[in-house]
């Protein structure tokens, strides 16, 4: 990570520190670190393991957990304000979920340090580990155009991949047709970052990639990718997979690389098409992350 990007990640985390007892929005924490909401989210997801919202909703848990076992006078709905939560119910489930325990089950646990897996923040879940290294290679590419639509199939748990990809596929197959100008193949992008497992399809874009703008109806939304190099790596398996493959790609190799996140979407462009190939075993992602010179020394 270069110093320039830790000190405004820094600056951000401490705003979040200053107001975690008050709502806080992601563009208040953006503004805070002088970067765009959008560049903001996938730097800070990247570098941090988690969203802004997970982050802000975890230290207020690890602040409550720290304030249940230290300040034993206060009631729990005490907490729950002080920790930023709006009410007692919302606090306590959040609470189980985060901890599997409830918050008075919490304060009467003799051993508290069955939690402390990470100090100098015992209850916070944020892991940015390095992970086994991938295979990376950087190209330079000239300016690209995503032609996208945003994902709006039902979604199911327990057949959300199996499904759901073979849906958007559908849409998809009037794009992958043979002599199309200037396509260069199917993609996907999230808004929010690649980097957490997928549960919902809220923030998926789907759609094509172009070498130049085109007219036609398939989706009227296009997103110009300006000219710079890429990091570039190949996921194998099920799709629902591939943000262990960013992970690898952002928290392992980027942070050492002489590189840095620049602000452009990421995406992943699939390189075979899923309703021809039963098994997901084998299905081909190529990852692509926007990325140019560190101008500072790694911290």
């Amino acid at each position: 990570m270069s110093g320039r990007i830790r000190r405004q990640l820094d600056k951000s985390l401490l705003f979040i520190e200053k107001y975690l007892d008050q709502k806080i929005t992601i563009e208040q924490v953006a503004q805070e670190a002088f970067l765009s909401k959008f560049h903001f989210q996938r730097l800070f997801s990247a570098y941090l393991g988690e969203t802004v919202s997970q982050y802000i909703l975890h230290r207020r848990l690890e602040r409550a957990a720290e304030t249940l076992a230290n300040k034993k006078s206060l009631t729990i709905s005490e907490v729950a304000k002080r920790s930023g939560f709006e009410t007692q119910s919302n606090f306590s489930r959040a609470f189980k979920k985060q901890f599997n325990i409830t918050p008075s089950e919490f304060r009467q646990t003799a051993d508290l340090s069955v939690f402390s897996e990470n100090q100098p923040n015992p209850y916070l879940k944020t892991s940015s580990a390095k992970t086994a290294a991938i295979d990376i290679t950087i190209e330079e590419k000239p300016v690209l155009w995503f032609n996208h639509k945003l994902a709006t199939v039902p979604y199911s748990e327990k057949a959300f991949i199996e499904k759901n990809v073979m849906l958007l596929a559908a849409d998809m197959k009037s794009l992958l047709g043979e002599g199309q100008p200037h396509f260069l193949g199917a993609a996907s992008s999230r808004i929010y970052g690649q980097t957490n497992r997928v549960e919902t399809l809220g923030d998926l874009l789907y759609g094509a990639i172009y070498s130049k703008k085109l007219e036609h109806k398939w989706g009227g939304n296009w997103f110009e990718m300006e000219a710079g190099s890429w990091a570039v790596a190949i996921h194998k398996g099920n799709y629902k997979y591939s943000y262990q493959t960013w992970n690898k790609l952002i928290r392992s190799w980027l942070i050492d690389s002489g590189y840095e996140l620049r602000e452009c979407i990421s995406f992943e462009r699939y390189l075979n098409r899923p309703w021809l190939i039963e098994n997901s075993d084998e299905w081909l992602t190529q990852i692509h992350l926007p990325i140019k010179k560190s101008k500072t020394k790694k911290a």
